[in-house]
């Protein structure tokens, strides 16, 4: 990718976007550090609580030009914090599907099922349960008879999760 001939601190955009804006001097990236979305994209206010963009795209936007419908920003930096336009290509959804990054970060189900890199298990980021207790409240409730209350109240999870796992509609793979 050719780096596009912008600098950091270009006057086209407001001194409050650049006060949000930290240069990392090893990467290159423009470090986003106002208010994020849960997926760690930035977002910036344009000037009304309506009217907000997401703050790499709002910098090409402004800095580089339109964004043509159906395209993406895709972070060729995988960095979703950065707002440098040189680290931003435009690419179809596909082709911003398939753009992971070399740890393998996949965030979204549905692209992380097709590359076959879910995060599953006792390894997912919200798991409340390692593999082992899922397998010892499926045991105590076939073998035992404890039942799904019991088992909610011991592993501190709620009764239907506990009817997730035993009739297996959860923790699938093991």
């Amino acid at each position: 990718m050719t780096p596009m001939k912008i600098n950091f601190g270009d006057e086209r955009l407001p001194a409050r976007f650049w006060a949000k804006v930290t240069p990392e001097p090893n990467s290159g990236c423009w470090l986003w550090t106002g208010c994020c979305d849960a997926k760690g994209y930035g977002y910036f206010n344009r000037g009304s609580r309506n009217n907000t963009a997401y703050a790499h795209r709002h910098a090409f936007l402004v800095l580089v030009g339109s964004i043509p419908e159906g395209l993406f920003c895709d972070h060729q930096c995988w960095n979703r914090a950065c707002v440098n336009p040189n680290h931003i290509k435009l690419a179809t959804p596909k082709e911003n599907a398939n753009n992971l990054s070399p740890q393998g970060r996949i965030t979204h189900r549905a692209t992380a099922a097709r590359v076959g890199k879910l995060n599953l298990g006792e390894v997912h980021g919200m798991a409340k349960l390692i593999d082992a207790q899922v397998l010892e409240i499926r045991k105590l409730h076939a073998q035992d008879g404890c039942t799904q209350q019991e088992l909610s109240d011991r592993f501190n999870v709620s009764r239907p999760r506990i009817s997730d796992i035993v009739n297996r509609k959860a923790w699938k793979h093991i």
